[in-house]
């Protein structure tokens, strides 16, 4: 898997293409909106160049909060969920057991793993207190279109995509972070061992 070409910008993809509005951008734009995204999310991980997530929270006033709930809701699986405080303080809840889970399902350590969710939920806090949504800096796809009338929105997974950029970054890791999550899914079975190689052919078609 980690002899892909252009890895990031597949794993990228991967996540792009589950939006809910993926089919509406333009085949010759995609690549775009995932580059920019990625863009985004190293320009803003540069501000915070060998800082300490711990200390960033702690410096923000950003409380963290472990949870022994398992993290499963109605059959989707949260491993940290970021509370914006709205006038008072913000949180990320950390759901330890799934933190653990996809440590040890794909071969990372517990602390890395922790350290992953924080950054990405920071990243999400930078947007929000900033008034810097990524997904909205991009632009807007057409979702309706009626006498002349146009209805547009924006894409919201190239927030998590730069949200992932910025983690890479931050913690000088090797691929994007959601590189553990398919991980963990291909060795709980829930894909293909061939899946990303799969998905590098589908993005290339998005290359031409």
């Amino acid at each position: 898997m980690t002899r892909i070409e252009n890895l990031d910008q597949v794993l990228a993809f991967g996540e792009i293409s589950e939006d809910l509005l993926f089919h509406k951008i333009e085949k010759s734009r995609v690549k775009d909106y995932i580059l920019r995204s990625l863009e985004i999310g190293h320009e803003i991980a540069d501000k915070y160049k060998g800082k300490d997530i711990f200390e960033l929270y702690k410096d923000n006033g950003i409380d963290i909060e472990y949870s022994q709930n398992s993290g499963n809701f109605y059959k989707v699986k949260f491993r940290a969920q970021f509370e914006w405080g709205k006038g008072k303080k913000s949180k990320v809840i950390i759901y330890k057991d799934s933190i653990k889970e996809l440590a040890d399902i794909s071969g990372i350590s517990e602390d890395l793993s922790l350290k992953i969710h924080l950054c990405h939920e920071f990243f999400h806090y930078i947007e929000l207190s900033n008034d810097r949504i990524v997904s909205e800096e991009l632009d807007s796809v057409v979702t309706m279109k009626f006498i002349g009338l146009k209805r547009k929105a924006n894409i919201s997974r190239c927030s998590e995509i730069a949200a992932h950029s910025f983690t890479k970054k931050l913690l000088k890791l090797d691929y994007l972070p959601n590189f553990y999550d398919y991980k963990y899914l291909i060795k709980m079975g829930e894909i293909k061992e061939t899946y990303l190689d799969e998905l590098a052919e589908v993005y290339k078609s998005f290359c031409i």
